[in-house]
């Protein structure tokens, strides 16, 4: 019951954001008609420790992940990546996902609401080791000198976990467009079930 009750909730504040976000986009008067193209995406990621919600393990989980995806111009998009553990003596794939959404965009107002499917090592000691999947949604208005932002997610391991976030960001480019800054201001607000399983089911295992 928990787990239906946390879905429709999820569930029930996407559709209303979408729903907003879809008349406030009638509205809006596109500055472009440039048609959107279908391309593929390829990424390298590197983290010297994998922090969670504010949650981390006492041992430093230093990630090189690489990923590729794929994005249609209908907005639907696939991604997929994995996290090799570079701690000495500790060298594995140590996690892994698997992710599917609809992205949406338009001058000012920006979506995406994403399904995904996580996969960790039975070795692994990364806090979020635990969630078995998630159910996200990123929401954004651009008012020019910033974007504020909201974000809803679902996690799911042993009891369902509810996340927000909330925060502002402006972006811009240098270097004719070639290199892109992103300063951000971003606030979590979240149950940590994730957390307990993982205390429960793995850390005194390592």
């Amino acid at each position: 019951m928990r787990h239906q009750s946390a879905i429709a909730l999820l569930i029930s504040v996407l559709s209303l954001a979408f729903g907003i976000a879809s008349a406030q986009e009638k509205a809006i008067k596109k500055d472009s008609t440039a048609p959107k193209k279908s391309h593929w995406d390829v990424g390298l990621t590197y983290q010297n420790n994998d922090v969670y919600l504010g949650r981390r393990d006492s041992m430093a989980i230093p990630y090189l992940s690489p990923s590729f995806g794929y994005h249609d111009k209908s907005g639907f998009f696939f991604t997929a990546s994995a996290s090799y553990l570079l701690s000495p003596g500790q060298n594995r794939i140590d996690a892994g996902s698997i992710e599917g959404g609809y992205s949406y965009e338009s001058d000012h107002f920006s979506t995406e609401i994403t399904a995904a499917k996580d996969f960790f090592s039975d070795q692994s000691f990364a806090v979020n080791s635990e969630i078995l999947g998630r159910l996200s949604g990123h929401f954004s208005y651009d008012f020019g000198p910033i974007e504020p932002f909201a974000d809803i997610d679902a996690n799911f391991s042993g009891t369902t976990d509810i996340a927000f976030g909330f925060g502002a960001e402006h972006s811009f480019s240098i270097i004719d467009n070639v290199l892109e800054i992103d300063p951000a201001a971003h606030i979590n607000l979240a149950s940590q079930n994730f957390y307990n399983g993982y205390y429960s089911k793995r850390r005194y295992f390592h």
